[in-house]
């Protein structure tokens, strides 16, 4: 019944099923290469925060992380969240270094394409906003212009809103099953929560 749930993994999956069949193996296939996609856009990640070396030790350890590796090689959804968010990161720090158009575009999709692939992505447009704002508090170099950085931001918005269109219209007809999947994680509707959520949060 799917209740909800992005559409990403399942799209990939039917394209390599057209060459390995329908079966298990191919949806952990899918995961896997998408596990193994993943150290790429960490080392452009990398390399824009600071440098190369920077970048090749982000992939490194994105590499060899545990926790990737396991979600990966069980073929979970999730490791669509950190390929995506690395994706946006690194388009959205380029925009601000270059101050391309280009580049707010690029971000704008990639964060739209995101919200296809796990639940958890959906606080990715909240760091956007917050980086956003970071950017024209901090920023002090005398070539910034503000109404140009406000004008690229809603281009990015606008084109992120029209790759998550099709999306939205489901979360407006089907509201209680686009968000059942977050519900019955964060709240009562499944499963009573014994403790208090902070405590859980922080365990």
């Amino acid at each position: 019944r799917n209740t909800g749930r992005e559409a990403t993994q399942f799209y990939l999956t039917a394209a390599l099923s057209h060459v390995f069949g329908y079966g298990f193996f191919t949806l952990k296939l899918t995961m896997a290469l998408v596990g193994v996609l993943n150290v790429i856009p960490m080392y452009f990640l990398g390399k824009e925060l600071v440098d190369k070396r920077l970048g090749l030790l982000a992939a490194f350890f994105m590499a060899i992380s545990y926790w990737h590796v396991i979600v990966s090689r069980i073929a979970w959804r999730i490791v669509l969240a950190p390929l995506w968010t690395t994706v946006t990161l690194y388009f959205l720090l380029r925009a601000f270094r270059t101050r391309r158009r280009n580049d707010f575009l690029l971000t704008g999709l990639s964060l739209g394409l995101g919200l296809y692939g796990y639940m958890s992505f959906r606080v990715t447009p909240l760091l956007i906003v917050a980086l956003c704002l970071l950017k024209i508090i901090f920023d002090r170099e005398p070539d910034f212009h503000l109404g140009r950085f406000v004008g690229n931001v809603a281009l990015l918005v606008i084109t992120s809103m029209l790759v998550f269109l099709p999306m939205f219209r489901y979360m407006y007809d089907e509201p209680r099953m686009f968000w059942y999947r977050v519900l019955t994680r964060t709240s009562n509707l499944e499963v009573p929560i014994q403790r208090s959520k902070p405590l859980v949060f922080l365990n």
